[in-house]
């Protein structure tokens, strides 16, 4: 069990509403490292490299899925005021959000959606968490003054 199994809700939240998901995530221990791992990639001066050496050992298409429910989140926030999947982080979302330009924010969304592809390939799974999180701060070093 993880510690968002207290919370059938999030639970199910976190799983889009599949209730077997959502037991499944009740179940995988990794899942009580989400929201370490998102609270810390909000940090203003965060560092991906040294975020993915903490959750190297949490597997690249798990971490992946956490990263397109959480840039779809913020899209959502920053347009419509809720989050969608993590709703236990929606105030670390709105702040986010609200330093996001709308389209960096959906160009990275589809960036993560595109490395799905890429997710289940064993070739190095360190590049690709690295990439995944220097994509993430990337992304929101853009400018959302120009809204």
């Amino acid at each position: 069990p993880n510690a968002d199994s207290e919370d059938p809700g999030l639970l199910l939240a976190l799983a889009g509403g599949a209730p077997l998901a959502a037991l499944e995530i009740a179940q995988e221990p990794a899942w009580s490292r989400r929201a370490g791992l998102l609270r810390a990639l909000a940090e203003p001066e965060a560092d991906p490299v040294r975020i993915a050496e903490i959750y190297r050992d949490v597997d690249p298409a798990l971490v992946l899925s956490w990263l397109q429910t959480w840039t779809f989140d913020l899209i959502h926030v920053r347009c419509c005021g809720r989050a969608r999947y993590h709703r236990d982080l929606e105030p670390i979302a709105a702040g986010v959000a609200r330093t996001l330009h709308p389209l960096e924010a959906t160009r990275l969304h589809r960036t993560f959606l595109a490395m799905q592809r890429h997710v289940s390939h064993t070739l190095n799974a360190r590049l690709l968490l690295d990439h995944m999180l220097i994509a993430y701060r990337q992304g929101l070093a853009r400018d959302a003054s120009l809204v």
